[in-house]
């Protein structure tokens, strides 16, 4: 299963078999063409469509090659950090809490991308990757051009107390650690596509 976030609302690529597992409230589109793709994207965009959306094909693989197709795809890779005390360390932007992450430079792996951009936008240096995370899948327009962005994530462990340094030229204004429980004041302000993903940590 893929799943991608549109305006922040969840399309799923299934096959029948999780097709049988959803909700009766969920859209359903069974093998659709590229262009009942796209109509249905458009749909997404202007905001005549909410819901779970779910795409059904007996090769979602392909469906979502398909779908990939209308977007410029870009590749990204960031981090979510935990001290020896196991809270996790979140940056807050532009009024959000987030996860320290970018776009890949020339010539990295994801593993280093994710190292780079955690130390530059938090200042933790010598974090360690314990564990590859699953990927998440987001779209936005920059002048009319359809993103779509893919952002590899890794569980890393900091090894020291350290001082940390928000990137203001990233518009980040705030560093914090956070406990398991205090997790819900950062899931009720967040992005819907790291929800799923803190869940699986926490």
């Amino acid at each position: 299963m893929y799943k991608v976030f549109i305006k922040h609302q969840p399309v799923h690529f299934i096959n029948p078999e999780q097709a049988q597992l959803t909700g009766s409230s969920e859209i359903l589109v069974h093998e659709p063409t590229l262009e009942k793709i796209r109509f249905y994207v458009e749909k997404i965009e202007q905001h005549e469509l909410t819901g779970n959306i779910n795409f059904v094909s007996s090769q979602p693989e392909k469906l979502f090659e398909n779908f990939c197709s209308l977007y410029k795809l870009i590749e990204a890779a960031g981090g979510i950090i935990k001290n020896t005390e196991g809270q996790l360390l979140f940056i807050f932007r532009l009024g959000t809490w987030d996860l320290p992450k970018g776009k890949a430079n020339e010539g990295e792996d994801a593993r280093e991308t994710a190292l780079r951009e955690v130390e530059e936008e938090t200042g933790v240096q010598n974090a360690e990757i314990t564990v590859e995370l699953p990927s998440t899948y987001h779209t936005y327009s920059i002048s009319g051009k359809r993103i779509l962005k893919k952002t590899r994530w890794f569980e890393m462990k900091c090894p020291e107390q350290q001082n940390l340094i928000p990137q203001i030229e990233e518009d980040i204004t705030g560093l914090k650690w956070f406990s398991p429980n205090q997790i819900q004041e950062v899931l009720d302000n967040t992005y819907p596509s790291l929800i799923p993903l803190l869940r699986s940590v926490i």
